[in-house]
């Protein structure tokens, strides 16, 4: 698997203990949302993540010389992160872990995952205006990694939480067939790390898909009632990061990872919607078997 650009490589070193592969794979997945709505050309500092939902992994994001301040372009976690993903879930190898990020053949950062939470005295989580961003992580960073807005779901997996003067709403529905559950988390990393690169989250979506990820899989979103130059609310970036980021949450609520169907609304009115589905190679069924979290 590539990146969008070839002079950016990782080396892995694996040196223990063992992490839950559920706790790594949703550590990623909250780390990656707030990553990517995020600039992608800007600067990241020293910057650790931990996901209260799932405790005992957290990952740690050091810049070349972190300790005096030093900061690294954002895309090279993003890249980072989701090249580790891959490179774990492909050995099936969940253990403490130091990434080393290379641009050009020059070293420009580590990324690692750690059991525990990581806290340092020196890091302060700084206040962020809230942009429409579901309450994803507990963040702890020289840059803010969360926003604080309430999320809910119940059981019938619906999502809602205020955004300001507007009340986001996610519905999921999962389907009949099966997936396995790195083949989800691989799509929707990589779905977020391409969103990443999209300069203005707050732009209109009429259509958006992924089908680039080196699993059989891809995942895909269209407004409803497309308008190019109708008043708001209307479905953007920002909002298909969130759909994307919740969506293997309540499939681990439910026990059961599977194809799936979202709509997406915002203060009631429905604005868009998105697909999770297998891709089906010519003479013979794609995905491999499908997984029950037990």
């Amino acid at each position: 698997m590539t990146v969008p650009d070839e002079r950016f490589q990782v080396t892995a070193v694996y040196w223990g203990p063992k992490l839950r592969s559920t706790g790594v794979l949703f550590s990623a997945n909250d780390a990656m949302a707030n990553l990517a709505l995020g600039e992608f050309h800007g600067d990241l500092r020293e910057t650790i993540f931990d996901y209260d939902e799932q405790p005992g992994v957290a990952i740690a994001v050091l810049p070349v010389d972190w300790h005096q301040g030093a900061a690294m372009d954002r895309r090279f976690a993003v890249w980072g992160l989701y090249l580790a993903i891959f490179h774990m879930t492909q050995r099936s190898k969940y253990t403490c872990n130091t990434f080393h990020l290379f641009w050009d053949g020059t070293e420009v950062g580590t990324l690692g995952f750690v059991r525990g939470v990581l806290r340092q005295s020196t890091l302060t989580a700084e206040s962020a205006s809230s942009q429409g961003l579901l309450s994803l992580s507990n963040g702890t960073a020289t840059e803010a990694t969360t926003l604080s807005l309430p999320f809910r779901e119940s059981v019938n997996g619906t999502a809602t939480a205020p955004l300001g003067e507007v009340v986001f709403g996610l519905n999921v529905e999962l389907k009949g067939q099966m997936m396995p559950i790195n083949n989800v988390f691989i799509v929707v990393l990589g779905a977020l790390s391409d969103i990443a690169a999209v300069s203005n989250k707050d732009g209109r979506v009429s259509t958006y898909s992924y089908r680039q990820a080196p699993v059989l899989a891809f995942v895909s979103f269209a407004t409803l009632g497309y308008d190019p130059l109708g008043p708001p609310p209307f479905m953007t970036y920002r909002h298909v990061v969130e759909a994307l980021a919740h969506l293997p949450v309540v499939m681990y609520d439910r026990r059961v990872f599977s194809e799936a169907d979202m709509l997406l609304r915002l203060d009631d009115k429905e604005v868009g919607m998105g697909l999770l589905r297998e891709l089906r190679p010519r003479g013979g069924e794609g995905g491999g078997g499908g997984v029950a979290v037990s």
